[in-house]
Protein backbone atom coordinates (compact mmCIF):
# COMPACT_ATOMS: atom_id res chain seq x y z
CA UNK A 1 0.00 0.00 0.00
CA UNK A 2 1.32 3.44 -0.93
CA UNK A 3 0.93 6.00 1.85
CA UNK A 4 0.94 9.61 0.80
CA UNK A 5 3.85 10.46 3.09
CA UNK A 6 5.69 7.13 2.95
CA UNK A 7 6.19 7.46 -0.79
CA UNK A 8 8.38 10.52 -0.13
CA UNK A 9 10.55 8.87 2.57
CA UNK A 10 9.92 11.59 5.13
CA UNK A 11 9.04 11.47 8.82
CA UNK A 12 6.97 13.69 11.08
CA UNK A 13 3.83 15.74 10.41
CA UNK A 14 4.98 17.51 7.26
CA UNK A 15 2.95 20.36 5.78
CA UNK A 16 5.05 21.22 2.74
CA UNK A 17 8.45 20.79 1.10
CA UNK A 18 10.17 23.30 -1.17
CA UNK A 19 13.09 21.82 -3.13
CA UNK A 20 15.49 24.01 -5.08
CA UNK A 21 17.92 22.27 -7.42
CA UNK A 22 21.26 23.84 -8.29
CA UNK A 23 23.54 22.52 -11.01
CA UNK A 24 27.28 23.00 -10.63
CA UNK A 25 28.69 24.72 -13.70
CA UNK A 26 32.39 24.93 -14.51
CA UNK A 27 33.72 27.91 -16.44
CA UNK A 28 35.94 26.94 -19.37
CA UNK A 29 39.38 28.57 -19.14
CA UNK A 30 41.63 28.29 -22.24
CA UNK A 31 44.82 28.89 -20.26
CA UNK A 32 46.59 25.74 -19.07
CA UNK A 33 47.04 25.35 -15.34
CA UNK A 34 44.28 27.81 -14.50
CA UNK A 35 41.71 26.68 -11.91
CA UNK A 36 38.25 26.45 -13.39
CA UNK A 37 35.62 28.58 -11.68
CA UNK A 38 32.54 26.75 -10.42
CA UNK A 39 29.18 28.47 -10.20
CA UNK A 40 25.71 27.40 -9.06
CA UNK A 41 22.96 27.61 -11.65
CA UNK A 42 19.37 27.22 -10.48
CA UNK A 43 17.52 24.49 -12.38
CA UNK A 44 14.12 25.14 -10.83
CA UNK A 45 11.99 24.27 -7.82
CA UNK A 46 9.56 21.57 -6.72
CA UNK A 47 6.88 22.53 -4.19
CA UNK A 48 5.02 19.68 -2.47
CA UNK A 49 1.95 20.47 -0.36
CA UNK A 50 0.43 17.80 1.90
CA UNK A 51 -3.29 18.49 2.36
CA UNK A 52 -4.00 16.14 5.26
CA UNK A 53 -7.66 17.14 5.62
CA UNK A 54 -8.52 16.29 2.01
CA UNK A 55 -6.06 13.37 1.66
CA UNK A 56 -4.34 15.14 -1.24
CA UNK A 57 -0.79 15.90 -2.31
CA UNK A 58 0.02 18.66 -4.81
CA UNK A 59 3.39 18.90 -6.56
CA UNK A 60 4.23 22.04 -8.56
CA UNK A 61 7.41 22.25 -10.63
CA UNK A 62 8.90 25.54 -11.81
CA UNK A 63 11.84 26.27 -14.08
CA UNK A 64 14.77 28.59 -13.40
CA UNK A 65 12.60 31.56 -14.47
CA UNK A 66 9.96 30.70 -11.84
CA UNK A 67 7.48 29.61 -14.52
CA UNK A 68 5.23 26.64 -13.75
CA UNK A 69 6.16 23.69 -15.97
CA UNK A 70 3.95 21.00 -14.47
CA UNK A 71 1.46 20.32 -11.71
CA UNK A 72 0.48 16.92 -10.36
CA UNK A 73 -2.23 16.05 -7.83
CA UNK A 74 -2.47 12.79 -5.89
CA UNK A 75 -5.81 12.07 -4.20
CA UNK A 76 -6.12 9.26 -1.62
CA UNK A 77 -8.97 7.52 0.17
CA UNK A 78 -9.30 7.04 3.93
CA UNK A 79 -7.12 3.92 3.67
CA UNK A 80 -4.28 5.90 2.04
CA UNK A 81 -4.90 4.15 -1.28
CA UNK A 82 -4.35 6.26 -4.39
CA UNK A 83 -7.65 7.20 -6.07
CA UNK A 84 -6.59 9.72 -8.69
CA UNK A 85 -3.41 11.06 -10.22
CA UNK A 86 -3.89 14.24 -12.24
CA UNK A 87 -1.25 15.75 -14.55
CA UNK A 88 -2.45 19.33 -14.99
CA UNK A 89 -1.29 21.44 -17.93
CA UNK A 90 -0.03 24.88 -16.77
CA UNK A 91 -1.12 26.38 -20.10
CA UNK A 92 -4.69 25.11 -20.52
CA UNK A 93 -5.56 23.96 -17.01
CA UNK A 94 -6.77 20.68 -18.49
CA UNK A 95 -5.34 17.43 -17.27
CA UNK A 96 -4.64 13.77 -17.90
CA UNK A 97 -5.96 11.49 -15.19
CA UNK A 98 -5.24 8.03 -13.84
CA UNK A 99 -8.27 6.90 -11.83
CA UNK A 100 -8.16 3.82 -9.62
CA UNK A 101 -11.20 1.83 -8.48
CA UNK A 102 -11.27 -0.67 -5.62
CA UNK A 103 -13.49 -3.51 -4.42
CA UNK A 104 -15.10 -3.28 -0.97
CA UNK A 105 -12.32 -5.45 0.47
CA UNK A 106 -9.74 -2.88 -0.67
CA UNK A 107 -8.40 -4.91 -3.60
CA UNK A 108 -7.67 -2.92 -6.76
CA UNK A 109 -10.34 -3.39 -9.43
CA UNK A 110 -8.97 -1.39 -12.38
CA UNK A 111 -7.09 1.74 -13.41
CA UNK A 112 -8.54 4.01 -16.10
CA UNK A 113 -6.34 6.42 -18.07
CA UNK A 114 -7.88 9.60 -19.47
CA UNK A 115 -6.06 11.96 -21.86
CA UNK A 116 -6.72 15.70 -22.08
CA UNK A 117 -7.81 15.81 -25.74
CA UNK A 118 -9.03 12.24 -26.10
CA UNK A 119 -11.00 11.06 -23.10
CA UNK A 120 -10.74 7.47 -21.93
CA UNK A 121 -7.61 6.03 -23.55
CA UNK A 122 -6.99 2.70 -21.84
CA UNK A 123 -7.88 0.49 -18.89
CA UNK A 124 -5.51 -1.63 -16.83
CA UNK A 125 -6.97 -4.76 -15.24
CA UNK A 126 -4.94 -6.46 -12.48
CA UNK A 127 -4.71 -10.24 -12.15
CA UNK A 128 -4.39 -11.72 -8.64
CA UNK A 129 -3.14 -15.03 -7.33
CA UNK A 130 -4.72 -17.09 -4.52
CA UNK A 131 -2.86 -15.04 -1.88
CA UNK A 132 -4.26 -11.74 -3.16
CA UNK A 133 -1.03 -10.50 -4.72
CA UNK A 134 -1.02 -8.87 -8.17
CA UNK A 135 0.77 -11.20 -10.60
CA UNK A 136 -0.12 -9.48 -13.88
CA UNK A 137 -1.70 -6.39 -15.40
CA UNK A 138 -3.50 -6.31 -18.75
CA UNK A 139 -3.90 -3.02 -20.59
CA UNK A 140 -6.83 -2.63 -22.99
CA UNK A 141 -7.72 0.15 -25.42
CA UNK A 142 -11.24 1.54 -25.80
CA UNK A 143 -12.04 -1.16 -28.39
CA UNK A 144 -11.33 -3.88 -25.86
CA UNK A 145 -8.10 -4.90 -27.58
CA UNK A 146 -5.19 -5.82 -25.36
CA UNK A 147 -2.12 -3.71 -26.03
CA UNK A 148 0.25 -4.55 -23.20
CA UNK A 149 0.61 -7.30 -20.63
CA UNK A 150 2.90 -7.01 -17.62
CA UNK A 151 3.77 -9.94 -15.34
CA UNK A 152 5.05 -9.57 -11.77
CA UNK A 153 6.81 -11.94 -9.40
CA UNK A 154 7.38 -11.43 -5.66
CA UNK A 155 9.76 -13.11 -3.26
CA UNK A 156 8.64 -14.77 -0.02
CA UNK A 157 8.77 -11.39 1.77
CA UNK A 158 6.48 -9.74 -0.76
CA UNK A 159 9.21 -7.76 -2.53
CA UNK A 160 8.80 -7.32 -6.26
CA UNK A 161 11.65 -9.25 -7.91
CA UNK A 162 10.67 -9.55 -11.59
CA UNK A 163 8.72 -7.46 -14.10
CA UNK A 164 8.13 -8.69 -17.65
CA UNK A 165 6.38 -6.46 -20.19
CA UNK A 166 4.92 -7.72 -23.46
CA UNK A 167 3.56 -5.57 -26.30
CA UNK A 168 1.67 -8.20 -28.28
CA UNK A 169 4.72 -10.42 -28.71
CA UNK A 170 5.65 -13.93 -27.65
CA UNK A 171 8.89 -12.62 -26.14
CA UNK A 172 8.98 -9.76 -23.60
CA UNK A 173 10.00 -6.30 -24.73
CA UNK A 174 11.58 -5.63 -21.35
CA UNK A 175 12.55 -7.59 -18.25
CA UNK A 176 13.49 -5.98 -14.93
CA UNK A 177 15.07 -8.10 -12.19
CA UNK A 178 15.25 -6.69 -8.65
CA UNK A 179 17.24 -7.77 -5.59
CA UNK A 180 16.86 -6.67 -1.95
CA UNK A 181 18.92 -6.75 1.23
CA UNK A 182 17.81 -8.04 4.65
CA UNK A 183 16.08 -4.71 5.33
CA UNK A 184 14.00 -5.07 2.14
CA UNK A 185 15.84 -2.21 0.43
CA UNK A 186 16.38 -2.47 -3.31
CA UNK A 187 20.10 -3.04 -3.85
CA UNK A 188 20.31 -4.21 -7.47
CA UNK A 189 18.28 -3.78 -10.63
CA UNK A 190 19.00 -5.56 -13.90
CA UNK A 191 17.20 -4.30 -16.99
CA UNK A 192 17.09 -6.38 -20.16
CA UNK A 193 15.60 -4.30 -22.97
CA UNK A 194 15.00 -6.49 -25.99
CA UNK A 195 14.33 -3.41 -28.15
CA UNK A 196 17.92 -2.28 -27.58
CA UNK A 197 17.16 1.25 -26.35
CA UNK A 198 18.59 0.99 -22.81
CA UNK A 199 22.26 2.13 -22.51
CA UNK A 200 22.92 0.09 -19.35
CA UNK A 201 21.61 -3.13 -17.91
CA UNK A 202 22.56 -3.11 -14.24
CA UNK A 203 22.21 -0.60 -11.40
CA UNK A 204 23.50 -1.07 -7.84
CA UNK A 205 22.13 0.93 -4.88
CA UNK A 206 23.79 1.58 -1.51
CA UNK A 207 22.17 3.31 1.49
CA UNK A 208 23.25 5.30 4.53
CA UNK A 209 22.08 4.84 8.12
CA UNK A 210 19.07 7.14 7.47
CA UNK A 211 17.82 4.80 4.71
CA UNK A 212 18.55 7.39 2.01
CA UNK A 213 20.31 6.40 -1.20
CA UNK A 214 24.05 6.98 -0.71
CA UNK A 215 25.34 5.57 -3.99
CA UNK A 216 23.96 4.58 -7.38
CA UNK A 217 26.24 2.77 -9.80
CA UNK A 218 25.09 2.12 -13.38
CA UNK A 219 26.90 -0.30 -15.62
CA UNK A 220 27.12 -0.85 -19.36
CA UNK A 221 26.30 -4.38 -20.58
CA UNK A 222 30.08 -4.91 -20.87
CA UNK A 223 30.43 -4.38 -17.10
CA UNK A 224 32.12 -0.98 -17.43
CA UNK A 225 30.82 1.72 -15.08
CA UNK A 226 28.52 4.17 -16.88
CA UNK A 227 27.74 6.49 -13.95
CA UNK A 228 28.80 6.33 -10.31
CA UNK A 229 26.67 8.78 -8.35
CA UNK A 230 27.44 9.45 -4.69
CA UNK A 231 24.98 11.36 -2.51
CA UNK A 232 25.79 13.24 0.70
CA UNK A 233 23.08 14.62 3.02
CA UNK A 234 22.54 17.09 5.82
CA UNK A 235 19.54 16.42 8.11
CA UNK A 236 17.20 18.39 10.35
CA UNK A 237 16.12 17.42 13.88
CA UNK A 238 13.25 15.31 12.47
CA UNK A 239 15.68 13.14 10.53
CA UNK A 240 14.64 14.45 7.11
CA UNK A 241 17.36 15.63 4.76
CA UNK A 242 17.53 19.36 4.00
CA UNK A 243 20.54 19.38 1.69
CA UNK A 244 21.64 16.75 -0.81
CA UNK A 245 24.90 16.89 -2.77
CA UNK A 246 25.28 14.54 -5.74
CA UNK A 247 28.63 13.61 -7.25
CA UNK A 248 28.95 11.94 -10.67
CA UNK A 249 32.21 10.03 -10.98
CA UNK A 250 33.44 11.91 -7.84
CA UNK A 251 32.72 15.39 -9.28
CA UNK A 252 30.08 17.53 -7.56
CA UNK A 253 27.31 18.06 -10.10
CA UNK A 254 24.02 18.83 -8.32
CA UNK A 255 22.96 20.35 -5.02
CA UNK A 256 19.37 20.20 -3.77
CA UNK A 257 18.16 22.40 -0.90
CA UNK A 258 14.98 21.54 1.01
CA UNK A 259 12.80 23.83 3.10
CA UNK A 260 10.43 21.62 5.14
CA UNK A 261 7.44 23.09 6.99
CA UNK A 262 5.94 20.97 9.78
CA UNK A 263 2.47 21.00 11.28
CA UNK A 264 2.25 21.98 14.95
CA UNK A 265 2.33 19.16 17.48
CA UNK A 266 -1.07 18.65 19.10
Amino acid sequence: MITYQGMFNITGRVKSILETTWQIKEAVDPLPGKVQEKTLQCQGTIFTLFNHADQKVEIIKKDDKDQVTSKVEYIYNENDQLLELKNISPQSGEFDTNARYYYENGRLNRTEFFLEDYGLASIDIPVFNDKGAIVASESYNTKGEIGRTTFYEDDEKGNLVLIKTFHGKDKPNEEVWLEYDEQNRKVRQICINHDGCCPWNKTVFLYNENQDEAEEIRYYPSGEVYIHQINEYDYDEQGNWVEKRSYDNRVLKVKVMREIAYLPVN
